[in-house]
Parts: structure tokens; C-alpha cells; sequence
């Protein structure tokens, strides 16, 4: 199994600076999130979610 994360910064209209996280298994997206977290490690942070 192929695993891989993509982590973009993204502006938000109203709201301000955010990131997206994707997480792809296989080439295909299994989990997305978008937060105001921008310290944590996106590797870090989707590891915490998946294991919710």
C-alpha cells in the first residue's frame, strides 16, 4: 500500500489562514480535513484523527 499526504496552505474568504489535509491511499483521497492548526504536523494531526 501506497500512502501519501498532501498539506496546502489555503486563504478562506471571511475567515483567514487554514490548511488542507489530504490523505491519499493508493493514488485515491480517503481523508480530508481543513484546520486553523498550523503548528501541529500534518503528518502528526491526521494521524491523531484517523486513530478518533
Amino acid at each position: 500500500m501506497q500512502v501519501m499526504l498532501a498539506d496546502e496552505a489555503v486563504q478562506i474568504k471571511g475567515y483567514g489562514a487554514a490548511r488542507q489535509l489530504t490523505l491519499y491511499e493508493n493514488d485515491a483521497p480517503v481523508l480530508q480535513v481543513l484546520t486553523s492548526d498550523t503548528t501541529t504536523t500534518g503528518a502528526g494531526l491526521l494521524y491523531w484523527l484517523r486513530a478518533r
